[in-house]
């Protein structure tokens, strides 16, 4: 099957550039290590839905890697200050809602391939996906130990 249409991946290009904003946060409070990071996810995952994967498929594979890769550095990071200082009731909001849009949004996309189409369904959970995401790098971020002590 051919890439979605450009109508769909436009959004998705936009919602990309939604993790350059918690990569300033962490750049301006001295966290280069996740600015670096998230700034590398946001332009693969532009790149990647602004490309043509038909002739670029490595990009999938590489925007897969990059956002594995950031996936699993937020999450080990989260535990470790959900433990401390985070409300556990907005930790596990946040990391519900994203699994529940992710799996909407993948749910949608393997449908769309059974019937050989492009829905918009999928385009809009992964949208939500890339904002509810960003919503949580803000939130490891803002109780990361280096911006909020312990005990405030």
């Amino acid at each position: 099957m051919d890439d979605p249409p450009w109508s769909q991946r436009r959004w998705l290009v936009a919602s990309s550039c939604f993790f350059f904003l918690p990569a300033i946060y962490a750049h301006h409070h001295g966290l280069d290590g996740y600015a670096l990071l998230l700034a590398a996810t946001s332009a693969m995952s532009v790149t990647r839905w602004a490309a043509s994967t038909t002739w670029t498929p490595w990009l999938v594979d590489a925007d897969v890697m990059v956002a594995t890769t950031n996936f699993m550095v937020f999450f080990v990071t989260g535990l470790a200050i959900i433990k401390k200082s985070v409300p556990r009731a907005l930790a596990y909001l946040v990391a519900a809602t994203l699994v529940l849009l992710f799996y909407l949004s993948v749910d949608a996309r393997v449908k769309d391939l059974d019937r050989g189409t492009f829905g918009n369904e999928w385009a809009h959970f992964h949208f939500l996906f890339h904002f509810g995401t960003m919503c949580g790098q803000f939130l490891v971020l803002s109780y990361h130990p280096q911006i909020r002590p312990q005990g405030l």
